[in-house]
């Protein structure tokens, strides 16, 4: 018995030694992970953060310590800019947190918060908020939270929730930032400057004029009444810059347009003389909104003038540069200086342009950004250049190609961003231009690329607007299973009231022959859904043609692809009017329009002789409410010889 006792004392002496020298061991082990960081010895630091995981937390105080190497190791990946890895760290910090303690409140927040950050500057500005909602909930359940830390949150909550458009809840969490800084740092004089001027781009964003001026008097009040130095020297020429610019953005009528473009030169050359040559980056953003409000006024001269100003300031890096370019591309076509807006044009996109490789006259060479806002300004400068010149062959070839490398642009870009209203514009604006030259365009094989290009783009698109608004993509999704024989049992209704018996009793049979297909139906939705991605695989090998229709201003276009065919039509002779006409009356109407919809929403050119048994029908706007079914092929109801299957689409 003494001998297992003595066994027994030993284990645990032992144990509790290699227990003690455990700790010691990782707090060392942190020691040297701080301290290569603080070198920027990073690699060094990286490898010593790689073989964390051979320690092993065994105690609360463990877990606190993996947290904050985890937590200096995302901090420092976030300094590199390497935010994907700062959010794999700030993971790894997160899980080893405990949260039911009070420093892991705290410091578990601060995870969060941080990770928000890095989120953000991957434009994931939907998930950055989510992130710092679930900060401020974590550290709102300490005794003692950091306070510094929960006035920074509740200042992001605002932001997030102003650029989301969420304007009352952003008021909200500003009046809460007031609060905490005026309890608990009232002489902190950055973060009292930092709220008024949150409080002044949220009044621009809700278009509020006065707003507007009295957040930029309260922050000039504030910055003359206190020593605010440089921060607050910055803060105001920025906002006074804003402010100029908040008016350029929201010209009223023409008759108030030149009272407002006024007062944005007077703001900005207010902006101008409070930078001076201190605040560089915020008198060229005044500048640059300067020669704006100078080409609103159609002062060309002095917009030009501007503009060669700030590409003689600017570094080849800053990103603004080719805003500066296509400035001088609009200032020049006004005065209608042909030669010196092609220039201008070819500056632009050589500015967009990230290879090394001098960029070839019809920019297929080009080596694209990540910015899709990029393919909206090769968009608007190719426009504007053929309105200015439409007659003329060069600029017409010119905005062409632009039109095609804004496509390509867009492609390049627009999934490394969060699915947006605005990306959605960008690329709309984009296809109705494309599919202008297209029309006059008799070279297939760039057609059948172009095409293939806008398919992939649609497809993820799509789905990128079903992931994001899940919710709201389930309903649609379900609804377009059952729209049908809604619209059809309406219709019977209707014409059972009206004394039509043999009609009603035609379309009722449509919608039992409708729900004995809706297991075939689904199983080709399914079908769609994995396969969607997979374009080449469609296009080669899917039996089942697709048939995308898109409504772009009063046109209606219809995008088919099928065995390796791929192609687009106009719907020529067919009106949004007549296509509104027909699904607003209560029963099915008769003559012309019955024929001119059968016939051109069809396209019987496609299906040549035989309709296939499937077709996938991806409609757009009030197509949505349309049942294709109902339509009439050889004399019988569409659904007599095919199954349908409705991908609704998010993207209208």
């Amino acid at each position: 018995m003494r001998k297992n006792l003595r066994l027994n004392l030993m284990f645990w002496l032992t144990f509790l030694s290699w227990y003690s020298y455990a700790q010691q061991d990782l707090a060392g082990h942190s020691a040297y992970v701080d301290a290569a960081f603080q070198k920027q010895a990073y690699e060094k630091a990286e490898s010593w953060v790689a073989t964390l995981d051979t320690f092993h937390a065994t105690s609360t105080n463990d877990s606190l310590q993996f947290a904050r190497v985890y937590s200096v190791a995302g901090n420092a990946m976030y300094a590199r800019q390497a935010y994907q890895n700062s959010i794999e760290y700030f993971n790894l910090g997160i899980n080893y947190c405990p949260q039911s303690v009070e420093q892991g409140y705290n410091l578990g927040a601060k995870l969060l918060f941080d990770r928000a950050f890095a989120e953000y500057e991957l434009d994931l500005i939907e998930k950055s908020l989510n992130t710092t909602t679930a900060a401020f909930e974590l550290i709102n359940k300490a005794e003692n939270p950091d306070l510094e830390l929960k006035a920074d949150i509740y200042q992001d909550l605002a932001y997030g929730n102003r650029v989301l458009g969420f304007y009352d809840r952003a008021e909200f969490y500003l009046d809460e930032t007031s609060a905490l800084i005026d309890q608990h740092f009232p002489d902190d004089l950055e973060r009292q400057i930092g709220n008024r001027y949150a409080r002044l781009l949220l009044s621009t964003k809700r278009v509020d004029a006065k707003a507007v001026e009295t957040a930029l008097a309260e922050l000039e009040a504030f910055t003359q009444s206190h020593q605010t130095g440089k921060y607050g020297q910055v803060r105001l020429a920025s906002a006074t810059s804003l402010t100029g610019d908040f008016y350029l953005n929201n010209l009223k009528t023409s008759k108030d347009s030149l009272r407002d473009i006024a007062f944005a030169k007077a703001h900005l050359s207010k902006a101008i003389a409070l930078s001076k040559d201190e605040f560089k980056s915020t008198e060229v953003q005044a500048k640059f909104n300067l020669a704006k409000a100078n080409y609103y006024l159609k002062e060309y001269h002095n917009a030009i003038e501007l503009y060669q100003i700030l590409l003689e300031e600017t570094q080849p890096s800053d990103r603004r540069r080719p805003f500066f370019s296509a400035g001088l591309v609009l200032s020049y076509s006004g005065l209608g200086q042909k030669q010196e807006m092609v220039l201008s044009f070819r500056s632009v996109m050589t500015d967009i342009h990230e290879g090394d490789e001098k960029l070839e006259p019809d920019f297929s060479n080009m080596v694209y950004s990540k910015h899709p806002y990029h393919a909206d300004l090769i968009m608007k400068i190719a426009q504007e250049s053929k309105k200015a010149f439409p007659d003329e062959v060069e600029v017409n070839a010119l905005a062409k190609n632009a039109t095609t490398a804004a496509l390509k642009q867009f492609k390049a870009s627009y999934r490394d961003t969060e699915y947006s209203d605005l990306l959605v514009t960008y690329y709309n604006k984009i296809l109705k231009a494309l599919l202008s030259d297209l029309n006059d365009d008799n070279d297939s094989e760039k057609i059948s690329s172009i095409l293939i290009d806008i398919e992939d783009i649609e497809n993820r698109l799509m789905w990128s607007g079903f992931v994001t608004n899940s919710q709201s993509a389930s309903t649609k999704f379900k609804d377009s299973l059952l729209r049908v024989n809604r619209r059809m049992l309406l219709e019977a209704d209707s014409l059972k009231k009206k004394g039509q018996e043999l009609e009603a009793k035609r379309i009722l049979d449509i919608v039992r022959l409708q729900r004995k297909k809706l297991p075939q139906q689904e199983k080709l939705l399914q079908e769609t859904i994995n396969e969607s991605l997979n374009l080449d695989g469609i296009a080669q090998n899917h039996t089942t043609p697709f048939l995308r229709y898109k409504i772009i201003d009063q046109d209606i276009y219809v995008f088919y692809l099928n065995l390796g065919k791929i192609g687009f039509e106009k719907l020529s002779g067919l009106t949004l009017k007549q296509l509104e006409k027909h699904l607003q009356a209560t029963s099915r109407p008769n003559g012309s329009l019955l024929n001119l919809l059968d016939s051109k929403l069809l396209m019987p050119s496609i299906f040549k002789t035989e309709i296939p048994e499937q077709i996938i029908i991806i409609p757009d706007g009030i197509l949505h409410h349309l049942a294709f079914e109902s339509l009439l092929y050889r004399d019988s109801y569409l659904v007599n010889f095919t199954v349908i299957g409705y991908l609704p689409n998010p993207l209208c």
